[in-house]
């Protein structure tokens, strides 16, 4: 009997923690500090092991990724301004805190946030944990493209 009950704990074990794996993978599934899904006609998912500039000061969050790709480089950079703590902010044209997305290469453009939705969950002097969802619009090509993420630094 207590042999049943040793494997059937373990087998119990087992499927929580590979749904739990599961869950996370599915939030951030690349190894690394930033993850972004591009979804457009053509999803691309950008991956990043670094952060290239992060800081939390007083009333301000400021965030900038750089993606070496082979075509040229992607990067994007938010600004929460007043950051007021752990909390949802509001990104677009009608509000202080602002992001972009910017892409070098081949054909250069400069996507300016339209709206979307910065989440903070914790934010330290070397630590952030963030998921985003935004809309944004190309400057020269006026492409609006939807993109979401996270941050784990």
């Amino acid at each position: 009997m207590s042999r049943l009950y040793v494997l059937t704990a373990f087998v119990l074990l087992s499927l929580i923690l590979s749904c739990d794996s599961q869950s996370t993978d599915e939030k951030f599934p690349c190894n690394g500090v930033f993850f972004m899904e591009i979804m457009e006609e053509n999803p691309k998912q950008v991956c990043s092991s670094t952060i290239e500039y992060y800081l939390v000061l007083d009333n301000t969050l400021h965030l900038s990724v750089l993606n070496n790709e082979l075509a040229g480089k992607v990067v994007f950079q938010i600004s929460l301004e007043p950051y007021t703590g752990p909390a949802t902010y509001e990104l677009g044209q009608n509000f202080k805190s602002n992001c972009e997305l910017i892409v070098q290469g081949s054909s250069d453009e400069f996507y300016k946030c339209t709206s979307g939705t910065f989440t903070v969950e914790k934010a330290e002097a070397k630590q952030l944990e963030a998921e985003f969802k935004i809309i944004v619009e190309g400057f020269y090509n006026k492409k609006i493209i939807h993109a979401q993420g996270r941050v784990r630094l």
